[in-house]
């Protein structure tokens, strides 16, 4: 589904900057993610824990050696979850993360 979304958002003009796919890190093909990422779009790893620690280790790596690791502060998404779910939006000049 994920490169289904992006299919549709780019035929009806959005810049795939636009678009994060969050939880990529389920999706096993690691070059995927470097597809997705060469076509403009933000990739998520997500709900990192010590136990698998070295699939996201290894999903960075292989990113990072084909030339399209990017990184931005989760403090915005997370300041925009929040304020979506109190109704209000808010736009986070500096991220703030969860403690």
């Amino acid at each position: 589904p994920a490169f289904e979304e992006l299919d549709v958002l780019e035929r009806e003009g959005v810049d795939p900057s636009a678009w994060i796919w969050v939880h990529a890190h389920a999706e096993e093909d690691g070059m995927r993610h470097v597809e997705a990422a060469q076509r403009g779009a933000w990739v998520e790893f997500d709900g990192l824990e010590p136990e698998r620690s070295e699939r996201f280790v290894a999903l960075a790596l292989t990113m990072r050696a084909q030339g399209v690791l990017r990184t931005m502060p989760v403090g915005i998404m997370w300041a925009s979850r929040t304020a979506a779910r109190s109704g209000r939006t808010t736009r986070c000049s500096r991220p703030s993360y969860p403690r």
